[in-house]
């Protein structure tokens, strides 16, 4: 089958300029379209996140309100990561254990754990202090 083509748009920037001025915040589909500073359709949003989760420059997450949507300044990571269920907090975190269980997995099941896509879900330090 052909290629898929790829075309830089104005539209395309736009989007991404929004997720690289805040990357440490997680969007959802519906904040992006009810941004009507940047313009754009709701069919637009929805298909450029989708290219953009599928060309790695968006990273998908999921929340209690639907999907949630953060730029990837982490693409080609070799570490894994931490996310906060109640901040939302993304943490990068390089572990002896979780490199130990990747290698196992790999040797044992022949399976290759894609780590920079792997996110371990739970409440840092500051959220579960403040839930006590």
């Amino acid at each position: 089958m052909g290629t898929e083509k790829s075309y830089h748009t104005k539209q395309k920037d736009k989007l991404l300029s929004l997720f690289k001025s805040d990357p440490d915040r997680c969007f959802t589909s519906r904040e992006i379209i009810g941004n009507s500073s940047l313009g754009l359709s709701e069919a637009t949003v929805y298909r450029l996140i989708s290219q953009f989760v599928k060309e790695g420059k968006l990273k998908k997450f999921k929340g209690e309100k639907g999907a949630l949507y953060q730029y990837n300044h982490c693409a080609g990571c070799t570490h894994f990561h931490m996310k906060c269920l109640q901040c939302g907090e993304l943490y990068h975190i390089d572990s002896p254990i979780l490199k130990s269980a990747e290698e196992s997995i790999a040797e044992s099941y022949d399976f290759f754990v894609d780590n920079a896509n792997t996110t371990l879900y739970g409440y840092c330090k500051g959220c579960k202090k403040a839930d006590q």
